[in-house]
């Protein structure tokens, strides 16, 4: 009975390991509401805050959210990865052994120039460092992690009022860009390509049948 039992409990462990795992990767279901608001306001309070944690977090939503990068993705990206004179940087994608670069827009290469400014430790290395007081040596700025990632943004979303969570802003970024290229006449394939899902369903997976979501989603992106 108590092998059954351990037997039981791995296999329950398992099930659930994998059920919120399918949570993290599957389209959010509730598409009429995209935070873009939350976003812009946090990034206009950062901008006021003007603190070495705000300028690196500046960045790293610039990335995140107008890039769409994966969090696992965002924390990987080394200095030598960078590439801000061309406008690109270089990832290790989602699957992936091999590495693949990326274009960035000037605004996003600017707020990334703007934390290399200030950015403690060494000048190679992680781009985004934890800025942990105790630290004494330039040597001793580890990569941020993202546990690190999800606490720090579980905090700015009380402050604000609005649930964030770095997964959560990639599924925005790529609901808003849908909801946007509609407007625009732009085709799904772009948003596909920026979103770089291998599969087009997943992509399409985005969008609500219902023309009247779309309609309030659209009413909600900042005028």
């Amino acid at each position: 009975h108590a092998q059954e039992a351990i037997g039981w409990t791995l296999t329950a462990t398992a099930r659930v390991r994998r059920t919120t795992k399918q949570k993290e990767n599957a389209a959010p279901k509730d598409m009429s509401g995209p935070p873009e608001r939350a976003i812009l306001g946090l990034r206009r309070r950062l901008a006021a805050i003007g603190s070495i944690d705000a300028v690196r977090d500046l960045a790293i939503i610039d990335l995140h959210f107008y890039r769409g990068l994966r969090v696992s993705e965002l924390v990987g990206i080394d200095v030598s990865d960078l590439d801000l004179k061309g406008l690109k940087i270089r990832i290790l994608g989602k699957g992936k052994e091999v590495t693949e670069y990326l274009e960035i827009t000037e605004e996003i290469a600017k707020s990334i120039r703007d934390w290399l400014k200030v950015r403690p430790g060494q000048k190679k290395g992680p781009l985004f460092v934890r800025l942990d007081a105790a630290v004494k040596k330039d040597t001793d700025y580890t990569r941020l992690t993202r546990s690190g990632l999800f606490l720090k943004f579980r905090r700015y979303g009380k402050e604000i009022g609005y649930p964030l969570r770095p997964h959560g802003l990639r599924h925005s970024s790529i609901t808003s860009m849908v909801v946007r290229a509609a407007k625009a006449h732009v085709s799904l394939t772009a948003v596909q390509k920026f979103a770089r899902h291998q599969s087009f369903s997943t992509t399409a997976s985005y969008v609500n049948k219902e023309g009247a979501e779309i309609r309030k989603a659209m009413d909600l992106l900042p005028r």
